[in-house]
């Protein structure tokens, strides 16, 4: 997998074509549609859109990954008629994609050289990108890097003296276009980061300010700041009617200033110029205003004049940033790269893997086997009879009384920590909460199909089974679920292997059982399922249709070499079920489903409990936020402990 970066910037375009890509947040649901349905190639991505830049930095195999990103900026369904971005797009992978953010985190790449804003906007990107799901191991590594980097070259240069911005040069632009603004009535529209900078330079220079904007209660906010004045939105245009100069930094998706509304305000200045300057991307005045008489109109490439007229008074400390960037870059890279390499040469034996011994773990661990030759390391699988494995024909009450889950792992942690084998198979839903001291859960396979399935007689679906159908599982959490859609439903108790539990429902002691879909596919068995279940139907287990890597916690070669095989979206989603199951302090006693699923929309988590009798039960979805995953499950978990 490689870092991949593809964008555009005010290097390359103009800000009529900047804003026809801008990360609007349809244009966000789209991005995160396309690398969830695997058309990006991503299995990482973290999107970066400002008045100067749209970046998209994504995980993946280069060649597909750049091609697909570039598609996506290419597509004109996407953009306005004649804005296809082909054109203006550059590409960079690797170490070359890691200098280019932290050249921006520093500031080194925006139109006003050492800007302050560009380090927030960062921070804001990555954290939208995490609170989204979207992020993992490597983007999660480089952006909480680069964004130290920008303070560190900020702390230690004066790249940044003066309060350099956007809003400070069109503060200074202002002053050319119009003169001394200590006489100007100053109209500021906007009160986010970029108008509050705004608003700092004008109050320097001692404009007559007044801000705008659409949320009242912040307008006054940012006014109170400054001791200004603050007007509400509808008289916007008897402010514009008394201003000299108006500054404009909103996040409205369409114009504020149209031509029709500017048309009126000339109608009742009599002849008096306006100076218009517009720092939004999108623009938020609308281009063709600017063509009426005695209307001024200039935007952010307008700037570029005051920028290169400072852009020579800051040479030494550019050029001292940059020594910082070079040598805090390389630092990064060389040590991810030695965190992410593998060294055959680190295996001199072949490497041996833990499993049980059933059908189905062999196809499992035979899977983890055929990525580990991917990366040039040979293996030998070791299989370990585990005290799960003796109660396998008893019933689910003698296996809860025995120790539940942890009974299918305990052996070959302990063969793990004596050193007989150096990785461990797991299916996630087999293991306990907290592992053994000394180990770690080295890595998440891409998840296999999570949901719930069933098998019955004659190929019919549950609608169709005869009245009263014996069905066969022994999970209460299926049963439970399963008698919504058929009430009258007989439920009896099913274990064993795949081979058993078809053997009981081929001789007719059943009519259908339920069994995980991720497991008949790994078995090849997939063409005797006759319906699956959706979630919304029937919750699955947490962690269903996940394989895990379990490893010694100091075992550094072998740590690196699962982390090639981690995907990071099914360890998102894996982790937060985990996480909620040990909070809500679920075991093998309580019939519970907990499945987390990201989306364009975030992480949707479907859960069902129930009570062990089946008299009181739960069932509902929410969305959690994946940059305070902890903290959310928490919540969720108190929330549900208040109702149950």
């Amino acid at each position: 997998m490689e870092l991949v970066l593809v964008g555009l910037s005010h290097k390359t375009c103009s800000v009529e074509v900047r804003e026809a890509f801008s990360i609007s947040p349809e244009r966000r649901r789209l991005l995160l549609q396309a690398m969830l349905s695997g058309r990006l190639a991503a299995e990482e991505l973290v999107w970066v859109s400002t008045c100067n830049r749209v970046d998209l930095y994504a995980v993946g195999r280069k060649k597909d990954c750049e091609a697909a990103l570039i598609g996506f900026l290419s597509d004109p369904s996407l953009h306005e008629a004649g804005k296809a971005g082909g054109g203006h797009l550059y590409s960079k992978t690797g170490k070359e994609a890691l200098d280019h953010l932290l050249n921006v985190a520093c500031g080194l790449d925006s139109m006003v050289v050492g800007e302050n804003e560009i380090l927030g906007q960062l921070k804001d990107s990555y954290y939208g990108a995490k609170s989204a799901g979207s992020t993992g191991r490597l983007t999660n590594t480089i952006f909480q890097r680069a964004i130290g980097v920008g303070k560190h070259v900020r702390a230690n240069t004066k790249i940044s003296q003066g309060g350099r911005s956007v809003a400070f040069v069109a503060v200074q632009y202002a002053g050319r276009i119009f003169g001394d603004l200590d006489r100007a009535k100053v109209l500021l529209l906007g009160a986010g980061e970029m108008a509050e900078a705004a608003a700092l330079a004008f109050t320097e220079k001692k404009a007559g300010l007044t801000v705008i904007n659409r949320t009242h209660a912040k307008g006054v906010e940012l006014a109170a700041k400054f001791s200004c004045g603050c007007l509400p939105w509808e008289d916007l245009e008897r402010a514009l009617t008394a201003a000299d100069v108006v500054l404009v930094s909103t996040s409205a998706a369409e114009p504020v200033l149209t031509k029709e509304l500017m048309t009126r305000v000339m109608g009742l200045r009599h002849g008096n110029p306006i100076f218009l300057v517009d720092i939004s991307v999108p623009r938020n005045i609308q281009p063709e205003a600017g063509a009426l008489s005695n209307v001024y109109l200039y935007n952010i490439d307008d700037l570029q004049r005051i920028v290169a007229d400072n852009l020579a008074q800051l040479t030494e400390e550019i050029n001292k940033a940059r020594g910082m960037i070079e040598a805090k870059g390389a630092e990064i890279w060389d040590k991810f790269n030695k965190d992410s390499s593998v060294d055959p040469a680190d295996f001199k034996e072949p490497l041996k893997i833990g499993t049980r011994g059933s059908r189905l773990a062999l196809a499992q661990t035979n899977i983890i086997r055929s990525l580990v030759k991917k990366e040039g390391v040979e293996t030998e699988q070791k299989i370990i009879k585990t005290s799960g494995d003796m109660f396998l024909e008893e019933s689910a009450q003698k296996l809860i009384a025995s120790g539940g889950k942890g009974l299918f792992v305990k052996e070959i942690e302990n063969d793990l920590l004596a050193g007989g084998i150096r990785m461990a198979m797991h299916s996630l839903k087999d293991l306990p909460g907290e592992l053994a001291e000394g180990l770690a859960v080295a890595s998440y396979l891409k998840r296999e199909d999570p949901r719930d399935a069933l098998v019955a007689r004659g190929g019919v679906k549950l609608a169709d089974l005869p009245p009263n159908p014996k069905i066969a599982s022994g999970s209460l959490r299926r049963r439970y679920q399963l008698a919504r859609l058929r009430p009258d439903a007989v439920f009896m108790p099913l274990r064993g292997n795949m081979d058993t539990r078809l053997a009981k429902l081929d001789r007719g002691d059943c009519d259908a059982i339920v069994v995980a879909h991720a497991a008949f596919k790994r078995l090849g068995l997939q063409d005797r399922i006759t319906q699956v279940f959706t979630p919304d139907e029937v919750v699955p287990a947490p962690g269903q249709g996940v394989i895990v890597v379990e490893a010694g916690a100091s075992d550094l070669p072998v740590l690196r070499l699962a982390r090639r095989l981690d995907h990071p979206r099914t360890r998102i989603c894996a982790e937060a079920e985990r996480l909620f199951l040990a909070e809500l302090g679920g075991g093998c006693a309580t019939p519970l489903g907990a499945y987390a699923e990201l989306t364009e929309e975030g992480m949707l988590f479907r859960v069902f409990w129930s009570a062990p009798d089946g008299r009181k039960k739960l069932n509902f979805e929410t969305y959690l936020d994946c940059s305070k995953l902890s903290e959310a499950v928490t919540d969720l978990v108190a929330k549900i402990k208040q109702i149950v």
